[in-house]
């Protein structure tokens, strides 16, 4: 499926519980693909996907 010229993206964000131990993960379906990026390109997401995701370290 797609939607204006991009191709619609479900990524999934884990955010840590207040003990610091459980994640909760969450799917975002209406995230959208901006013409000409990458699977999970930064491109791909909006300023506020981008601050959200700042403090998360992937490894």
């Amino acid at each position: 499926m797609s939607s204006a010229g991009g191709f619609l993206l479900a990524y999934f964000l884990g955010e840590e519980e207040s003990d610091g131990e459980q994640l909760r993960w969450h799917h975002v379906p209406e995230a959208v693909l901006s013409r000409g990026a990458r699977h999970g390109s930064l491109l791909a997401m909006t300023a506020e996907e981008r601050t959200r995701l700042a403090g998360n370290v992937w490894m």
